[in-house]
């Protein structure tokens, strides 16, 4: 009993320690470099370190404020990151046309951003350098962005975490996602070294609100989970409280013997 009474007590202070910490998907920080305001907006940008992305390895990219950043110095044609298709908050995204425009690409939510709204929501693109856990990693964060068609608000996340070696660690993290229209989640290849293009559609639906989805990259081959929701800082309270009162229970039970 006594074994048992320790064990609920430490585990309810952990997670009661786990909540003072962050439990948000979509990551602090990262936030170095805003994209100017306006609509198809793109810049260029490094990791930091390399990937091996299906054998290409490489460390520049491009950000663009329609959920996707193109991998490699590919260039896209013109001034502007377009969005393929009717330019309209109601199309539907195709990863496969994207990867036809752009090639190698990254997309945790392909859709037709615009964030030249100054108002409510005015939310921008920020990418930048950081760290998970330790390891050396960079994120774009579409932070609190609208749709082309009016004022909502979008908030998601590309984070690239370095293994070592070329390997890496790809998340998509999603915070509040308050637009009717679809995204295309997913990444693409194009064949480069394979000599087989890729398109990797990875969730169908809108994703819940803090959720996250991963994907480990060994030696360029990746392994992908299912979207996953991030237990809220008030569940992981509410739960270490429960246990802490299982175990005052039993300390009273016991002392009534």
């Amino acid at each position: 009993m006594r074994r048992l009474l320790c064990g609920l007590s430490t585990l309810a202070l952990t997670l009661g320690a786990a909540a003072g910490a962050s439990a948000q998907a979509v990551r602090s920080g990262f936030l170095d470099v805003p994209l100017p305001r306006g609509d198809d907006i793109y810049t260029n940008s490094t990791f930091g370190f390399a990937i091996n992305y299906f054998g290409t390895v490489s460390d520049v990219n491009i950000v663009c404020s329609n959920g996707y950043v193109i991998l490699g110095a590919f260039a896209p044609s013109g001034p502007t990151c377009a969005f393929p298709g009717p330019l309209s908050v109601l199309s539907a995204p195709d990863l496969n046309n994207l990867r036809t425009f752009y090639g190698s690409l990254l997309a945790p939510y392909f859709a037709d951003v615009n964030t030249a709204f100054e108002g409510n929501p005015g939310g921008l693109v920020y990418y930048g350098t950081g760290t998970v856990n330790g390891m050396n990693a960079w994120a774009a964060t579409w932070d609190g962005v609208a749709g082309w068609g009016g004022p909502t608000s979008l908030t998601f996340q590309t984070v690239l975490i370095d293994r070592g070696a070329g390997d890496f660690t790809m998340e998509f993290n999603y915070g509040f996602l308050g637009w009717p229209a679809e995204g295309g989640i997913g990444f693409t290849d194009d064949g480069g070294v394979t000599g087989e293009p890729v398109v990797a559609e990875l969730a169908t639906d809108q994703p819940p609100i803090n959720s996250r989805l991963t994907c480990v990259f060994t030696d360029g081959v990746p392994s992908c989970s299912d979207l996953v929701n991030i237990p809220e800082p008030s569940t992981v309270v509410l739960l270490g409280s429960a246990l802490l009162g299982l175990a005052g229970l039993a300390v009273r039970r016991r002392g009534a013997r």
